[in-house]
Formats: structure tokens, C-alpha cells, sequence
């Protein structure tokens, strides 16, 4: 017995130790990728913020330099700068102030034209305003023009008044690196780490290159200090034992505790192979290496460590934190010893009980005992072992008693944990499934408008070139019928997408209102009445998806007061008028409204929560079963309708919402079923351009247009019609285009367009497009067209355009 008791103890030991190990190990593995990340983004935001910042700087020279034309500044120049007896040209002594003032110097054996001067005064001149700003977290700005020129912003340094003749700025990479040789694509680049002795730093610096009409004109950029990063890297390690290094993705370390003055001695570009330290080298390959370039942890059985990685946004660097694996052992020992001890000490006092045990009656209580622990492990968690004895096997009884309580309480909690998890999948599952139908649903919708467009053009073209047979032309008048009725079934899968823009028509609400209690009658408990008393009043100007939204949004939030007790949902809808002399109180103009009312018997509302049901995100629903948007989005559609809601309720007997919406004496459209018969074309003059990425809707535009009596060019994208127009403008009387293409969409080429030709007319066809923003073009020579295309309305647009042109 004691052999065995003694094996059980050293297995339970090696168990607890095993366990911890493996528990260690995968916290220090989490609270390694959370440190490094953390590290990551904190070292990483210097880095972003001077990436924006040369941009910026990029961009606004370039914007300035376009905005002063061919203007030569000789005056403005002439009063800030000056070429002194050196030669240079710098800022004149009188005004030159480094520590709040721009610098800057030009290369005696530089010719300085007027464009020169333009592009050096608007430097100057921008980075005197900005160098404050840019200076604000970094050492300083910079701008260089290939022609000699640096101009710079920064208090600790007069860069202007240390240059002489024989400075060269083309030995630094901030400006080889800008050039077109050596950099082909004009990208933004961060250059090599080096160490600058007027600010006694490590420094490393964000380079942007800005060229204008195909040539490089200027070089904005930042010069980021990197020593205090470097410090934090070697001398804040997460625990003793761990240490930190940072490398770029070349190899060259850019920080190491051990190696920093070597690190110096290669100028900051030390490269790892170089070092031949082996264990180094492979820590350096297997981050390199990695598939996974976001933040995390690395195992490296051979070299007995852990690694933490994160990549540093902007130069792209590697910080990886080392930890070995002999940390983990050495928290685990002290334990594992406690556990032995401890084990060893409970073998003694076991063999000590046991004679004492054996002389007493204990197997039924024992069974007992496993009996209860059986039906517990069964989910019986009611069973109760007597506890009345006051030695240890009425401990054991309460702690098995306790046991029940305590894994009943926990087996509720996670049932119920459980349940709150997979309604809320449910829930997650059913919002994707929406969300993708209404992305198909638009699609579909879009590329079926192009396939309408090429079957009711044709058509047209069909009928209006065969005149004889009037029989053959009644069935293509079938065809053109059936297509207008497919049109308006993409019209509705638009809808039900919830793509379209929320443009306000006549409607007559009483259809929305039966519709949405159509709806929810579907989904209400049965023990909820509804009643609906529905006079139609004349219509209203309205969104009908978001009147539909609000009548779901009040409809739902009664019945959810009313799903415990059941009740009376009540709906009315009726014309009001409203005399100036009202007494309503609810701060609208007199006239005739629509008046919605939506009420219930539920559980009410005291006049404090009244106050607040309108707030976003205010709910008096259980956590997960309200977002508290509802009240709040309805009252802001009905408040864009120029309407009202009002609230009455009282605890325990019910809410009473009040809807008015302004009437309007405008018709209710309806769609058309049939299309109006094909008329014969009248034949017009001049030279259009067709812009389509679908032959077959080029090619039937090319087509009827021909037959119109106009020339026409056609062109497969936006890119190369912009191509065509800058290079002979005015060429075209009108330009007809698709909206969603590649390369260049349709409201993109007609801006472009607009700037070489302002009275150029533009007719811009889509059925649907998300990026279409024509109120931001802000003209009126921009019309539009809803696809599928009817070639009888094209033309007698195209008809009322061109006569005015001509």
C-alpha cells in the first residue's frame, strides 16, 4: 500500500509539474504576442505620423506650384533671399532665424531661372509655415530640388549658414534615392539608419519625391530620431532574463543590448552575417524568414527560446523580444519540490491514519460517497450524503454535499452561458445571411441592367429598321414589353438590397403600414391582438423603406412590452388637418397631415424614461436583447420628412405614439408595364463619344446613334476615352458614358473632361453604382440616364442637348 501510495505521488508530482509547464508555456506565449503588439504600435506611431506628414508636404508643394502658374515671384524672392560673397544664395542675414524660420542655400554654379525661383520660394515659403508643425515630434523638415537646392526647418541646427560651396547634397540617399534611376515607380521611401553628428543621434528619414509635368521637381521629408527607441529596445526587457533587438528586413540590426557599439561602428547598417555569431544568425533567419508577418510568437526547439515578433509600420522594421525557454523551469522547480515535500509529507501522515481507519467501519460510508460522486458525474446534482459525523467521513460527506452545490451551480451557469452564445451566433449567422442576399441581390441587379440594356436596344434598332411587317413589329413590341417588366423587377431587387438612395417620391403610406403589419403578424406571438383602423389620406413625400422602417421600429418596440402578458396592438392611420390656432403643442406649420398612431397595453413608461427613449442607445431591455437605436433612428427619419412624434404613457397601462407627416399634392407615380410603341428616329448631326466596358451595349449604342445620323467613336474604358479627349479637345460634341468601369469610373471622366472643356454636355448611364456622387461635380451639363437604355429616350435627350450646342 505504501509503494503504491508512494508511485501515485511521484506520478501526480510529474503530472503537476507536466501541467504547469504546458499552462506556463501557453501564457507566456499570449502574454508575449500582447507585449510585442503593444511595443509594435507604440513604436510604430513616430513613424506613421512623419509618413502623413511628408505627404502632406509633398502635396501641398505640388498643389502651390500648380496654383501659381507660370507667375515668376522675382520680388518676393528678392526681399527674403539673398547670394552672399561665398556665392550661395541663403536667407538674408536680417531675417534669417533658424530656431523659427526655414533655412535654406542654393550651390553658387546654379543658374536660377524663373522656374527655379518659383519652385524655391514656394519651398521656403511652405516650410517656414510648416515647419513648427513638422518639427513638433521629429528633428526637423526637409525639401530638395535637384538643382542644388535644400531648404529645411530646424531650431537646433542653421543647416543654410553651415553649407559652403562644396557642400553636395546628391551624396545623401534622401536625394539620390528620390531619383528617376534610382527610383523608377516615384515611391515614398524611408532611408537607412545613420548617425548625424550635428544632432549627436541615430537618425533615420521619410522620404516622399514630387514630380510635376513628368519631371522630378522636389523631395519632402521628415528626419526621425531613432535613439530613444533604441534605448527602450535594450534597456526595458519584459522580465530579467528576457532581452530585446530590433532588425530590418535585410538583416542589418538596428538595436542590440550587447552589440551597440559595433552596431555604430557600421554606421548603424550591421549585418548580422557579419557577425558570425551562429545562434544570432538562425534567431534573425527564422524571423526573416516567417510566413507571418503580423504580431507573433516563435518556437525554436534547437536554440531552447521563445520569440515575440511585431513589425514596426513605416520602415518596416522587426522587434523581437527573446525569451528563454529556462525561465519557464526555473518558476516550475520551486513548486514541483513543494509538491514532492508535500506529498512525501502527506505519505507519512496517511500511513499514520490508516491504522486508525482500518480498526473502524468504512466501507459503506465510502461507498457511499463514490455512489454520490457517480450521480453527480451523471447530473444528478440533488443527491445529499449525510454529514452529521464529526470525523472525516462526515467531511468528506460535506465536501462531496458542497461539491453537488457548487458544480450544479457552475453546470447552470455555463448551460446558461451556452445558450446566450449560440443565440448570439444565431443571430450573427442570420445578419451575414442578410447582408450577403442584399451584396447578391445588388450585383445581380447591376449586371442584369447591362443584359436589359443590350435586349431593349436591339429591339429598338429591330423596329426601327423594319417597317413592312407590322405583325413581326407587334411581337417585337412583346419583347420590349417583357423587358420593361424585367426592369422593374431590378428595380425591386435594388430596393430589397437596400442600395438605392433614400429619394423622397409620393406614396401613399397606407400601403406601407398594411404591408409592415402584413409582416409582423408573421412573427408575434399569437397571444398579441393586433387591430388596425386604416383610413388612406392623400399621399406623402417619403422614403418608402424608411416609413416602412419606422412602422416596424414602433410596431416592434410595443409588442416586446407586451410578450410576457400578452395584449392589444393598436394601429390607426388618418388625414389631419391642422388650424394655426392648434393646441396640439408639437411645433408644426398648419396644414393637412397623415397621422399615424401605435399603441399598446403593456407595461408602460414613467415620465423619467420618456425623457431618455428618443436617446441613442438608451434601452430598458435585458443586455443583448436591444441596441436602444430603434426609437432613436425612427424620430430621425421622421424628422427628415419634416414631421413629429409624440409620446404618451403611463406605468402599467400601456404607450401611445403619435406619427404626423406633412401631406403633399403631388401625383403617386406608377411604374409602366408596357413601353410606349418605338417611334421613328429623327436624324441629328455631330460627333459623340461612347464610353461602355460592354461591347455589346458599344456596339448597340454605336449602332442606333449611326442610325440618329451622328458619328460616333466608341471606347472600351475611361482611361483611354481621357487619353483620346487631352489629346484633341473639342473634337466631340457629346460624350455618353457608363458609370461603374475599371481604371476610371464615369463621374471621374466627366470631371476630367469638364476641366479641358466646361461646356462639353455629358449624358452618364447606370443602373446602379455605389461610387456615383454627381452632386459633387456641381454642373449642369452632366445628365443622367437609368439603365437598361430605351433608344427612343436617349435620342430625344440626345436631340434636346446637341440643337442647344449647336
Amino acid at each position: 500500500m505504501a509503494l503504491r501510495i508512494t508511485l501515485i505521488i511521484i506520478f501526480a508530482t510529474s503530472l503537476s509539474y507536466w501541467h504547469m509547464h504546458n499552462t506556463l508555456r501557453a501564457t507566456i506565449f499570449k502574454n508575449l504576442s500582447t507585449y510585442v503588439n503593444l511595443r509594435g504600435k507604440l513604436e510604430s506611431e513616430q513613424f506613421l505620423l512623419a509618413e502623413r506628414q511628408s505627404t502632406l508636404l509633398r502635396d501641398e508643394f505640388l498643389r502651390r506650384l500648380e496654383a501659381i502658374g507660370d507667375y515668376d515671384p522675382q520680388d518676393e524672392f528678392d526681399q527674403i533671399f539673398v547670394r552672399e560673397s561665398d556665392g550661395l544664395i541663403r536667407v538674408r542675414p536680417e531675417i534669417n532665424d533658424h530656431r523659427h524660420h526655414a533655412t535654406a542655400y542654393l550651390r553658387n554654379d546654379v543658374l536660377l531661372t524663373p522656374d527655379l525661383r518659383r519652385r524655391f520660394f514656394i519651398g521656403w515659403q511652405l516650410m517656414d509655415q510648416w515647419g513648427p508643425m513638422l518639427t513638433n515630434r521629429f528633428f526637423s523638415g526637409f525639401m530638395n530640388m535637384p538643382e542644388q537646392l535644400s531648404i529645411n526647418f530646424c531650431p537646433s541646427a542653421d543647416w543654410g549658414r553651415s553649407a559652403t560651396p562644396e557642400t553636395d547634397i546628391t551624396i545623401y540617399e534622401t536625394v539620390w534615392g528620390s531619383t528617376i534611376e534610382k527610383n523608377p515607380w516615384r515611391l515614398p521611401f524611408w532611408t537607412t539608419v545613420y548617425y548625424d553628428p550635428g544632432a549627436t543621434a541615430w537618425m533615420v528619414s521619410r522620404v516622399t519625391p514630387g514630380d510635376y509635368q513628368g519631371r522630378w521637381v522636389v523631395t519632402g521629408g521628415q528626419d526621425v530620431e531613432i535613439s530613444d527607441l533604441i534605448n527602450r529596445a535594450t534597456a526595458n526587457p519584459i522580465m530579467e532574463g528576457t532581452w530585446n533587438y530590433i532588425v530590418d528586413t535585410q538583416g542589418n540590426l538596428i538595436a542590440h543590448p550587447d552589440l551597440t557599439a559595433k552596431i555604430a561602428q557600421a554606421g548603424g547598417n550591421l549585418q548580422v552575417n557579419q557577425l558570425g555569431d551562429q545562434r544570432l544568425i538562425e534567431m534573425v533567419k527564422a524571423v526573416l524568414n516567417s510566413k507571418d508577418k503580423n504580431t507573433h510568437t516563435l518556437e525554436l526547439p534547437e536554440l531552447d527560446i521563445f520569440l515575440g515578433v511585431t513589425q514596426i509600420s513605416g520602415p518596416g522594421w522587426y522587434f523581437v523580444t527573446v525569451y528563454p525557454k529556462r525561465l519557464i523551469t526555473a518558476q516550475i522547480l520551486p513548486t514541483a519540490r513543494i509538491f514532492l515535500l508535500v506529498g512525501f509529507a502527506t505519505l507519512l501522515l496517511e500511513l499514520l491514519i490508516m491504522a486508525t481507519i482500518l480498526r473502524r467501519r468504512i466501507a459503506i460510508p465510502i461507498a457511499q460517497a463514490v455512489s454520490a460522486t457517480e450521480q453527480i458525474s451523471h447530473g444528478d446534482f440533488k443527491v445529499r450524503l449525510n454529514s452529521e459525523r464529526n470525523d472525516e467521513l462526515g467531511i468528506l460527506a460535506a465536501s462531496v454535499n458542497r461539491m453537488a452545490e457548487e458544480v450544479g451551480e457552475r453546470d447552470a451557469t455555463l448551460t446558461r452561458q451556452f445558450n446566450e452564445l449560440k443565440e448570439a451566433k444565431q443571430i450573427q449567422q442570420e445578419q451575414q445571411k442578410h447582408e450577403c442576399i442584399g451584396t447578391l441581390a445588388g450585383g445581380i441587379a447591376h449586371d442584369f441592367n447591362n443584359i436589359l440594356s443590350a435586349i431593349i436596344g436591339y429591339t429598338d434598332l429591330a423596329m426601327l429598321r423594319e417597317k413592312r411587317d407590322e405583325e413581326w413589329r407587334n411581337d417585337l413590341q412583346e419583347v420590349l414589353n417583357a423587358s420593361s417588366r424585367a426592369t422593374t423587377l431590378v428595380r425591386q431587387i435594388l430596393t430589397v438590397s437596400r442600395r438605392q438612395q433614400h429619394e423622397k417620391v409620393p406614396v401613399f403610406i397606407s400601403v406601407i403600414v398594411k404591408e409592415a403589419l402584413k409582416l409582423l403578424r408573421a412573427t408575434i406571438p399569437s397571444t398579441i391582438e393586433i387591430r388596425q383602423d386604416i383610413i388612406p389620406p392623400a399621399p406623402v413625400l417619403a422614403t418608402p423603406g424608411q416609413i416602412h422602417q419606422v412602422v416596424m421600429n414602433l410596431c416592434t418596440n410595443a409588442y416586446q412590452s407586451m410578450m410576457e402578458t400578452g395584449g392589444i396592438l393598436s394601429v390607426t392611420l388618418e388625414e389631419l388637418t391642422l388650424e394655426p390656432t392648434s393646441t396640439l403643442g408639437i411645433n408644426l406649420p398648419p396644414g393637412r397631415y397623415a397621422l399615424l398612431s401605435v399603441s399598446d397595453t403593456g407595461h408602460g413608461m414613467d415620465e423619467e424614461t420618456m425623457s431618455k427613449i428618443f436617446d441613442p442607445y438608451y434601452t430598458t431591455k435585458e443586455h443583448g436583447k436591444g441596441t436602444g437605436l430603434g426609437l432613436a433612428v425612427a424620430q430621425s427619419i421622421i424628422e427628415s420628412h419634416n414631421g413629429r412624434i409624440t409620446v404618451k404613457s403611463t406605468p402599467d397601462q400601456g404607450a401611445f405614439f403619435r406619427v404626423y407627416l406633412p401631406l403633399t399634392i403631388e401625383e403617386v407615380s406608377t411604374d409602366r408595364i408596357n413601353r410606349t410603341p418605338t417611334t421613328p428616329i429623327n436624324q441629328g448631326h455631330g460627333i459623340i463619344m461612347v464610353v461602355d466596358d460592354e461591347s455589346s451595349l458599344r456596339k448597340l449604342l454605336s449602332q442606333a446613334l449611326t442610325l440618329g445620323g451622328y458619328q460616333v467613336d466608341t471606347y472600351a474604358n475611361g482611361r483611354d476615352a481621357w487619353k483620346a479627349l487631352s489629346h484633341t479637345p473639342h473634337h466631340w460634341d457629346l460624350i455618353i458614358t457608363d458609370q461603374t468601369m475599371p481604371e476610371m469610373t464615369g463621374d471621374q471622366l466627366a470631371a476630367k473632361a469638364l476641366t479641358i472643356q466646361p461646356d462639353l454636355p455629358i449624358i452618364l448611364c447606370s443602373g446602379y453604382s455605389a461610387t456615383l456622387k454627381l452632386d459633387q461635380l456641381k454642373t449642369d451639363r452632366i445628365s443622367y440616364v437609368e439603365k437598361p437604355l430605351e433608344i427612343n429616350e436617349l435620342l430625344s435627350l440626345i436631340a434636346k442637348i446637341l440643337p442647344a450646342k449647336n
